[in-house]
């Protein structure tokens, strides 16, 4: 006996996807965030790691921006931020983490800060840099993005 796959027709793929995009809708417009409008700060020094979250994120609905510990108070002055990602070894020195800094500049200390890290002793450095949050290298990224929800919805 022969067993055949079920193919959708074109008109049943354009009523099943209309369906996920409208619910998906409500779910964002219950939870007040809107596409494109909450921005997610990138620091890594890491260009490739910079470069995928930018891509995950930008397809979860963010605007996004990324760079490097050098340049990054030229990226705060030019656009309000909602949340910040930072890799906690990002300036290699343990004594002088960046993400304390972010917390000291007035623009940033209410903004949610998640720290990524490969260290072992993630709730210190989380306690040390007062951040919202963290996760561990290498990382799940749907924990990375439901993180990110979760804390920009308690912001609104």
């Amino acid at each position: 006996m022969r067993q055949f796959l079920y193919l959708l027709t074109p008109l049943e793929y354009y009523i099943k996807r209309n369906i996920f995009v409208f619910i998906d809708y409500l779910i964002n417009l219950y939870l007040k965030i809107k596409p494109l409008s909450k921005n997610v700060l990138i620091i890594d020094n890491d260009q490739d790691i910079r470069d995928m979250l930018c891509i995950l994120f930008k397809q979860e609905g963010y605007q996004t921006q990324s760079g490097p510990e050098s340049n990054i108070l030229a990226l705060v002055d030019e656009q309000t931020v909602d949340i910040i990602i930072v890799d906690e070894w990002v300036n290699r020195k343990s004594d002088d983490r960046l993400c304390t800094k972010l917390k000291l500049v007035e623009q940033l200390k209410n903004i949610p800060v998640i720290v990524m890290s490969t260290a072992n002793d993630m709730t210190n450095i989380e306690n040390e840099c007062k951040a919202d949050d963290y996760i561990k290298k290498p990382f799940d990224i749907v924990e990375l993005v439901e993180k990110v929800h979760f804390l920009l919805r308690a912001q609104a």
